[in-house]
């Protein structure tokens, strides 16, 4: 047993001051655990979510409010174009009132961004639900104080191109 673990130790040792041969091949890049599904193509007629995802959050009078970068507040009361993924509020193919997220939804029980990645959509009439990335044209109102926790609401949303 002792020249079993002298001959280790001595093989240990051998191959540390040994000079380095070639280096190991470099293994693949480890593959996500979750598919994240498809992502938002660029596109530059769209206010980007990069764009809304500027903003700081404060205490104010003991409570925390969003405080929205100059960009975002420039926009407030415009119409815009924002691209993302249809999360339904209803069991219908049409939705009239939905969220607009940045991420595709990858988990059916978990929100797929924080507040500064989804925004309420109500449109007057229905738009088809789809699991590809939709573009969604409205009024763009900034929800300083809201209770649910979202910080956009797109009002008199359409669908587009």
């Amino acid at each position: 047993m002792r020249i079993l673990a002298l001959t280790l130790l001595m093989l240990g040792l051998a191959a540390q001051a040994a000079p380095a041969s070639k280096p190991a091949p470099a293994s693949p890049p480890a593959q996500p655990a979750v598919d994240p599904g498809p992502t938002l193509p660029a596109r530059s007629d769209v206010v980007s979510w990069s764009i809304l995802k500027r903003i700081q959050v404060v205490q104010q009078n003991r409570v925390m409010v969003p405080r929205f970068d100059p960009v975002i507040l420039a926009l407030e009361g415009k119409v815009v174009k924002v691209q993302g993924f249809m999360l339904p509020l209803d069991m219908t193919e049409q939705q009239k009132h939905f969220i607009l997220s940045s991420v595709s939804p990858s988990c059916p029980y978990c929100l797929p961004a924080g507040p500064e990645g989804l925004m309420e959509v109500v449109s007057p009439s229905a738009i088809r639900f789809s699991q590809d990335p939709v573009v969604v044209q409205g009024k763009l109102v900034l929800l300083h104080k809201n209770e649910n926790g979202l910080l956009y609401k797109l009002v008199d949303g359409k669908a587009t191109r």
